[in-house]
C-alpha cells in the first residue's frame, strides 16, 4: 500500500520545522514511495493544497494509472511551447512579446531547470525579485506571471508536469491610474495645427473614441 506525508519545511527555523511555524517563507511539501522510489513535490502555500495533492497522488497509485512526467528542460519546454502553441494560436506582435519575455525573464532564472523542479516557492521568488531588483512595474509582472502560468498549464496537458506550480501565486496589485485626456480648447488647438491626413485621423478618434489599431486598420 502506498503511503505519504506533508512536511512543512521554513528556511528561517531550519530545513523542516517541528513547531507550529509562521513565517511567510515556509511552504509545504509532500513525499511519497512510488515502488521502491521516494518522491517529492514541493512549493504548497497551504497544508489543504499540500493535503489535496497527496490525496490525487495516492489514488492514481493505487488505480495503477500513476504516471512519471516527461523530463524536459525549462528552456527546452519554452522553445516547443513557443513553436508549437504560441506560433497559431496568436498574433505575430503577440508571439514577439512573448519570446521576449521567456528569453529575458524567464530564462534567465529557469532556462537550465528540469521542468518538474520548478516550484510555488522559486515563483514567487521571481515575482518579488521583479519588483524589487529589476524594478518592473506590477503589471509588467503580472502579465509575466500570466505567461508562465498558461506554459505550465500546457505543461501539465503535454505530459511535462503533474501539477502548475504557478497556479498558487497571486497577481500583484495595481493601483489604476487616472486617464489622461485633452480639454475642448486642447482639441481644438490640435485640430487647427494638423494637416491632412493627421487630422482626419485625429478627429475620428476624438469623436469615436477607437484605439490606435483601430483607426490605423480602418
Amino acid at each position: 500500500m502506498a503511503q505519504g506525508s506533508v512536511v512543512k519545511r521554513c528556511p528561517i527555523c531550519g530545513n523542516q520545522s517541528v513547531t507550529p511555524c509562521t513565517h511567510k517563507e515556509a511552504r509545504y511539501a509532500i513525499v511519497y514511495r512510488v515502488g521502491k522510489k521516494q518522491k517529492w513535490e514541493r512549493g504548497f502555500p497551504t497544508r489543504h493544497a499540500a493535503e489535496r495533492r497527496l490525496a490525487e497522488i495516492m489514488s492514481e497509485v493505487h488505480q495503477g494509472t500513476y504516471r512519471e512526467p516527461k523530463p524536459i528542460l525549462f528552456s527546452e519546454f519554452a522553445q516547443k511551447w513557443l513553436k508549437d502553441y504560441a506560433a497559431g494560436a496568436t498574433k505575430p506582435s503577440t508571439f514577439e512579446t512573448y519570446r521576449i519575455i521567456i528569453e529575458h525573464r524567464l530564462n534567465s532564472v529557469f532556462g537550465n531547470l528540469p521542468l518538474t523542479n520548478i516550484t510555488a516557492e522559486e515563483i514567487q521568488g521571481l515575482v518579488s525579485a521583479s519588483l524589487r531588483e529589476k524594478n518592473l512595474a506590477p503589471k509588467t509582472v503580472n502579465n509575466t506571471l500570466v505567461l508562465l502560468k498558461t506554459m505550465l498549464m500546457h505543461g501539465v496537458r503535454w505530459g511535462y508536469l503533474r501539477e502548475n506550480p504557478a497556479q498558487y501565486i497571486d497577481p500583484l496589485r495595481v493601483e489604476p491610474k487616472e486617464m489622461s485626456f485633452l480639454t475642448p480648447g486642447e482639441i481644438r488647438l490640435l485640430l487647427e495645427h494638423s494637416h491632412e491626413p493627421y487630422r482626419t485621423l485625429f478627429t475620428a478618434a476624438i469623436l469615436t473614441g477607437m484605439r490606435r489599431g483601430e483607426l490605423l486598420g480602418l
